[in-house]
Formats: structure tokens, C-alpha cells, sequence
């Protein structure tokens, strides 16, 4: 859970602005994140299974993470036995790296992108003394897990996708990767993985 200076939560259901600037989404990234989350959710890893309902939501941080250490080494080793895609590998990793840095992120803001449940978009900023489950139910009562997603990394031919994020609750940090596909239907994933931190 991020402690950035306190935040009032931003918006919740469908909401559309235009973007500008170098971390400036687009509908395809609103696509596959809202992909990318679902499939989350769906994981037989989610931990919180047993909170799920048919009307559950995930909260999407209106930010994206600071840092992109997570994108470097350790991305390659919570994918396990499964070989990420070298092109896909890349792209994210410079689409989210400010020029000349290797872990500073980009700033990026999700406030305005247009979401359909079960994703909502909210301010995962923990007021004072406040657990991330007692954030979770004061933005949204019906909030399961929250995540906070890199700008996801695109193929050149700008059919594949490979997505991450920082997920929770969870005590010691939690972390989501994924491939998608796009087909006639609209963006899909083909491999996900969830990796929580002891």
C-alpha cells in the first residue's frame, strides 16, 4: 500500500478525459488492464477467494507505481518455468523507465480512463492508521483486492501485451503478470500469474 501524501478517492464507474504527456494511457491500455484485472480475479491464486462474490470489484490505483525494479529481474523470476516474450519484456520495461534511469517510473495517472465493473478506478492511499482492508471498504464496500498496474508493453505488430502490477491486500506485497492476445473479441490472456512475498 502506497504512503503518498492522503488522497481523496477519484471516481468511481465510467469516467473519460484526454490524456497528455509521456505516461498518458490509452483505450487500449484500458483494455488490457481491464482484462489484465479481471483474470486476476478469476486466478485460482487470488488468495481472498473465499471474499468473492458475483459483484465483487477490484479497485485500480489512480496512480501507477513510482519505482520499475519490479519490472527487471525479479519479473523474469516470479514467471517461473514460463518464458516471458523477449519483445514483450522490453517494451514494458521502456514505456514505464523514465529516460536514464533504470527504477525510476514514469508518472502516470489512470483517474480518467473509462472502466466497467468488476474494475473501478480509486486513490489506494491509506489515511492515518488505516488497514488496507478498512481502505478497501471505505472507498468501495464491495472492493476485494486493489492493484496498481505498469502502462502495459505492446509487440510491434500490436497484438500481444504483457501486463504487471502490485496487487493486495496483502501483508508482504503481492505482484501479477500476464500475456494477452488481442483477437476479433477484444483483448485476452493466454498466461497469468499471481506471485505473493512471504
Amino acid at each position: 500500500m502506497t504512503s503518498k501524501s492522503r488522497r481523496q478517492f477519484i471516481a468511481l464507474g465510467l469516467t473519460s478525459v484526454v490524456y497528455t504527456g509521456l505516461g498518458a494511457p490509452s483505450d487500449q491500455d484500458a483494455a488490457v488492464i481491464a482484462a489484465f484485472l479481471g483474470a486476476l480475479l478469476r486466478s485460482p491464486d487470488f488468495v481472498w477467494v473465499d471474499r468473492l462474490k458475483d459483484d465483487s470489484v477490484i479497485l485500480l490505483d489512480v496512480r501507477s507505481p513510482e519505482k520499475t525494479g519490479m519490472l527487471q529481474d525479479q519479473m523474469i523470476t516470479d514467471a517461473g518455468d514460463h518464458e516471458l516474450v523477449a519483445e514483450l519484456v522490453r517494451a514494458i520495461r521502456e514505456r514505464n523507465m523514465k529516460p536514464g534511469s533504470k527504477f525510476d517510473g514514469i508518472e502516470t495517472s489512470f483517474a480518467g480512463l473509462s472502466v466497467k465493473p468488476p474494475v473501478f478506478i480509486g486513490d489506494i492511499a491509506a489515511h492515518s492508521g488505516e488497514s488496507e482492508w478498512e481502505t478497501l471498504n471505505r472507498i468501495h464496500p464491495k472492493a476485494v483486492a486493489w492493484a496498481s498496474p505498469w502502462l502495459p508493453g505492446y509487440s510491434e505488430e500490436g497484438n500481444l501485451a504483457l501486463a504487471r502490477c502490485w496487487w493486495g491486500p496483502w501483508p508482504h506485497g503481492a505482484t501479477a503478470s500476464a500475456e494477452l492476445k488481442k483477437t476479433d473479441a477484444g483483448w485476452s490472456v493466454t498466461w497469468i500469474k499471481l506471485t505473493v512475498y512471504a
